[in-house]
């Protein structure tokens, strides 16, 4: 079949109908294209769902935590010695910090209770500690250029806002005026 448009003669080019059913390299191109940004597009979407999924569920469970630790009291200083099971992302550098203010002290929940724990750095959970009554473990530091109560607090303690309580210990009555050199006494509690 031969068009004939003014003087210059056109041949339409095969079909793939006509080829014998053959796909031409742009079409196949294209569809394994259209298959790449689909399965792309697939994978992203689960990525995200998930995503939220396990932000949802580490949001549920730290509240969880934080319920049970508000409904669970620990030990005071007064009630010691005494008796603990151990949750859920505890350590003994937090059951110290807990109890005595201090974290320096899990030494000596650890030398109360070797018998029970095999690896200080590995507590099973439901596992029940002895905390013994001994006396909150102060360390000292000495101040340097920049820093400030919070900052040693974040340091020492876990946290800034233990700030009062070493203001506190060390009777700083202008916690704004923090002078190089000064010697704290560290007790986060």
């Amino acid at each position: 079949m031969i068009a004939n448009w003014g003087e210059k003669k056109y041949i339409p080019n095969k079909t793939s109908a006509q080829e014998g059913g053959k796909m031409s390299e742009t079409t196949i191109s294209r569809m394994l294209g259209a298959g790449i940004i689909l399965v792309t597009g697939v994978m992203l979407f689960n990525y995200y769902r998930t995503a939220k999924t396990a932000e949802r569920e580490k949001t549920s469970s730290t509240t969880t935590e934080a319920t049970q630790e508000t409904t669970e009291e620990s030990p005071t200083l007064a009630d010691l010695p005494a008796s603990y099971e151990v949750k859920s992302g505890d350590s003994l550098w937090k059951i110290a910090e807990k109890v005595y203010g201090s974290g320096y002290n899990w030494t000596d929940i650890y030398a109360a209770n070797k018998t029970v724990i095999s690896n200080p750095n590995r507590l099973l959970v439901g596992t029940k500690l002895t905390l013994p009554k001994v006396e909150t473990k102060i360390i000292s530091h000495s101040v340097v250029r920049g820093e400030t109560l919070w900052s040693v607090a974040q340091s020492y303690c876990g946290s800034g806002f233990a700030w009062e309580a070493l203001a506190k210990t060390n009777n700083i009555s202008e916690p704004t005026k923090l002078e190089i050199g000064t010697q704290l006494s560290i007790a986060c509690k």
